[in-house]
């Protein structure tokens, strides 16, 4: 279901909550099952306010500006750079400041896609087979909650979103099944790559380590919703609850690099993006990226890259022409 505006606020609690028992959508059509369906919102606007509901597992994005998730009292924010996952049956709020122009592109995962996809992902195929309509689904909670958009998760956004501008009038519900359950698999097998790294902890207990992990990623969560900017170590570990010295070590045992060296890479990876799809000059883009100098950046992307900014952004110019040639 691809939806351009958002559903009427006490309509969707409503439903939400007893879990579309009713199966019926917000335009009043019958739904093939119980539970939520496959809700795609791509809607513009600015100043809303969409709180205490009770979602499936679901993916915030925005293709343009910012918006705010609020997940256990804590909040995200959602951009172009950043997107946030809510677990399902976890209350959520959703908030677009005033004044500003926001495009989102949320993905409500319907019932049925997420108990296909979960337990494609975390059982053999003979198990699937032999257990065809069984309710029990592994249980499962995704940490961090938030994560940087790289391109090649952004691709399969844009193919949905590109899907329904091409046959709105043709639009078919199995082709957007098809197209949602491999952004799914691909958030769930991330995921399963984070708590992976679980075992790199250095503590004896099960349960420490799993506390350790929860709070780094709350961490992680943190530097995220901020966009890396005026982000210092002392205000990270103090968040998650950790002395510095201690959230230092850990999150290196976990990522494998220091949470510095962590930052730096994202701010490299956003820089690139910059260079590539807009037209902003290279003072623009230090200051968005957090340097009161030019130079600064300069020496930062070269020492992350092994070029200059301009050396890049000319590379990618050259091969714009090149390819007009052709």
């Amino acid at each position: 279901m691809y939806i351009k505006e958002f559903p009427d606020i006490e309509w969707i609690r409503k439903s939400a909550l007893h879990d579309f028992t009713n199966r019926k959508d917000y335009k009043g059509n019958t739904l093939h099952s119980d539970g939520w369906p496959n809700a795609i919102l791509n809607v513009k606007s600015s100043m809303t306010e969409r709180n205490n509901i009770k979602g499936p597992f679901s993916l915030f994005y925005n293709f343009e500006g910012k918006s705010l998730v609020g997940l256990n009292k804590n909040w995200h924010t959602v951009s172009k750079d950043f997107y946030c996952v809510s677990n399902n049956s976890q209350f959520f709020n959703l908030h677009i400041p005033k004044g500003a122009s926001t495009t989102t592109f949320n993905i409500h995962f319907g019932k049925s896609l997420f108990e296909d996809v979960i337990q494609h992902i975390f059982h053999a195929s003979e198990w699937a087979l032999d257990n065809f309509g069984n309710d029990k689904i592994p249980s499962f909670e995704v940490l961090p909650r938030t994560a940087f958009m790289d391109a090649t998760f952004k691709s399969k956004l844009l193919l949905l979103h590109l899907y329904y501008e091409q046959n709105k009038e043709n639009y078919s519900l199995d082709k957007e099944y098809e197209i949602t359950a491999s952004i799914l698999e691909l958030l769930l097998k991330e995921n399963e790559k984070k708590l992976q790294k679980l075992v790199h902890i250095r503590a004896q207990k099960t349960s420490t380590k799993k506390e350790l992990f929860k709070r780094i990623n709350i961490g992680l969560d943190y530097i995220h919703s901020n966009e890396l900017q005026g982000l210092n170590l002392e205000n990270i570990s103090k968040n998650c609850g950790l002395s510095k010295f201690h959230f230092i070590r850990v999150f290196k045992e976990i990522y494998g690099v220091s949470p510095n060296d962590y930052i730096a890479q994202l701010k490299a990876q956003k820089a690139q993006l910059l260079l590539i799809n807009t037209k902003k000059d290279l003072t623009s883009i230090s200051l968005k990226l957090g340097f009161s100098e030019l130079s600064a950046f300069t020496r930062f992307y070269k020492r992350m890259t092994g070029e200059s900014p301009s050396s890049a952004r000319s590379k990618i110019s050259n091969l714009g022409q090149t390819e007009l040639g052709k």
